[in-house]
């Protein structure tokens, strides 16, 4: 018989060692020198594989912890990372609703008590919840959509301290850049392909 693909996808799906965190299958075992994270992907986007996805996981363990929004939160990945590193309360969003399920039951997986709704965080008519940090890993269009929220003069919540805008390609570093007037870039990641902006609230 052949190999189904969920067994084929199993292969592919491997532990990523991400400075402090351990991503992993929950097939692999925990390691007891890092921070642990389970994730069974599904149909959600987030196993820690993917470059923009990594990239958030590399910064965020740079930001100093407070409360924090996962924007595009996929399988719950970043916001797992974020409460290991010990930021609270965090807020899961995204567009999908079979993301958001399997976001909540990795978390139960996982023992981690974050709230995953299901929204369009770029919708002007959709409350934001205040936070300290935002990370939305959504790619170009829905960022620029996203930084309407937090312009000067904008109503509605207060602009986060800090922002890592993720899923842009390396030439739309500039673009991005220029839509939120309000921050300052503190760091850049990229791997040739896939850019990560970290940005700071001027103060």
């Amino acid at each position: 018989e052949q190999p189904g693909w969920e067994d084929a996808w199993r292969r592919f799906h491997k532990p990523h060692v991400i400075g402090r965190l351990y991503v992993r299958p929950p097939w692999y075992p925990a390691r007891d020198d890092l921070l642990d994270i389970a994730v069974e992907a599904g149909l959600a986007f987030g196993t820690g594989g993917h470059a923009s996805t990594r990239q958030c996981l590399e910064l965020i363990q740079t930001v100093t912890p407070g409360s924090l929004l996962d924007l595009g939160s996929g399988s719950g990945v970043v916001s797992f990372a974020a409460l290991r590193l010990g930021f609270a309360p965090v807020t899961g969003i995204d567009i999908d609703p079979v993301a958001v399920r399997a976001a909540a039951g990795n978390a139960a997986m996982n023992g981690l008590d974050v709230t995953f709704l299901v929204g369009d965080a770029t919708d002007p008519a959709y409350p934001l919840p205040g936070a300290d940090v935002a990370v939305a890993n959504i790619a170009l269009r829905p960022i620029l959509r996203l930084a309407e929220r937090w312009r000067p003069g904008a109503a509605g919540a207060t602009p986060p301290a800090e922002v890592l805008l993720s899923g842009l390609l390396v030439e739309q570093a500039e673009e991005a850049l220029a839509a939120y007037p309000l921050f300052s870039e503190v760091a850049r990641v990229d791997d040739g392909t896939w850019l990560t902006l970290q940005l700071s609230r001027r103060t």
